[in-house]
């Protein structure tokens, strides 16, 4: 008899019956979901997400109800399914045990999350994804950041296929997505998309992505010039018709520290007080803040087609990921 993971199966049930209530009484289920993971939860993780968002939703007229709304009713109920328990369950709960228990035993930090550079074709691009991916699994890892610069997304999604119960963020831009790639994404369900919404091609791919019911977001590489848009909302408004269910920023090149910190606090202010039914996240320092609560040490981890490999502050390290495995990779990369 095959061994029946129960924790697995409840927590599947629990999310299916959460987002059916949600079509029938949003706030009703939403406050009952909250209160329930705010007396149940045992992780540090799943104790600050549930407390702080009990506390936003003491407000009756918080953005929140209708953004959770506005997600349950768009997206098709099993990639919302399938992503939700794989971040929220693979990732932040078993996985994030996993995670912390080799970083005893191995005395380096573990990512609870990997990024992916892909800015121009490689034959060894299925090889890099595979090797990675497999023993990232094995430590606990089952969400990866792919940015892509280039027209390669068929070709993500047949190797995502093999890793069901990993949650794939593909960070592209609009112009890469045609018909086929939101078919292909669709069928996978486990994968968030995001379109560079500076593109001129933003809107339309936002709207073939509605259509499909697809699971996608907004992102922007932004820098000083632009945080004026960003910080007095002119940006949020303006994806509002798109449909998009969060706004990631991510620092360009040109992008200052002090900036960085100042398009931080405008994020995590929107996301205690929302104005719009829309979250925007400042991507870079969201990874390493939910990694700090995993883990008391926060550290990031990204490789490049090459197989460079870059620490928490972006610097190369002495190694490469085709001729290193991914024990080796985080002793000399995440060092505790």
């Amino acid at each position: 008899m095959p061994n029946i993971d129960l924790n697995k199966v409840i927590v599947k049930t629990i999310i299916k019956q959460t987002i059916n209530g949600i079509y029938k009484d949003p706030q009703r289920t939403i406050r009952r979901c909250v209160e329930h993971g705010c007396y149940h939860a045992k992780g540090r993780f799943q104790s600050a997400l549930f407390n702080a968002t009990y506390n936003i939703l003491q407000n009756n007229d918080s953005n929140y109800y209708p953004y959770i709304h506005r997600i349950v009713s768009d997206v098709d109920p099993e990639i919302l399914n399938t992503f939700a328990f794989n971040v929220g369950y693979n990732s932040f709960t078993s996985g994030a045990k996993l995670i912390r228990k080799y970083e005893a035993e191995k005395r380096f930090n573990i990512p609870w999350a990997i990024s992916f550079y892909i800015e121009r074709f490689s034959k060894n691009i299925d090889i890099l994804l595979r090797t990675i991916i497999s023993q990232g699994i094995n430590f606990g890892i089952f969400t990866y950041f792919v940015f892509c610069s280039i027209n390669i997304v068929k070709k993500l999604t047949s190797v995502f296929a093999s890793y069901p119960d990993c949650a794939f963020v593909i960070i592209t831009e609009p112009e890469f997505i045609g018909d086929h790639e939101l078919t292909e994404i669709r069928k996978l369900k486990n994968i968030l998309l995001s379109l560079n919404s500076a593109s001129p091609s933003y809107f339309e791919a936002a709207h073939r992505a509605h259509k499909q019911r697809i699971l996608y977001s907004a992102h922007l590489y932004y820098d000083k010039s632009m945080l004026s848009n960003i910080l007095f909302g002119k940006l949020l408004k303006t994806l509002l018709p798109s449909g998009c269910m969060t706004l990631m920023l991510i620092p360009n090149s040109k992008c200052s520290l002090d900036t960085c910190e100042a398009a931080t606090e405008y994020a995590i202010k929107m996301r205690e007080n929302p104005s719009h039914p829309l979250l925007p996240i400042e991507l870079i320092s969201g990874i390493k803040q939910i990694d700090h609560i995993i883990s008391d040490d926060s550290c990031a981890l990204s490789i490049d087609i090459e197989g460079n490999v870059f620490n928490s502050s972006r610097s190369l390290c002495n190694i490469n990921a085709f001729s290193t495995n991914l024990s080796d990779i985080l002793k000399e990369a995440c060092p505790k």
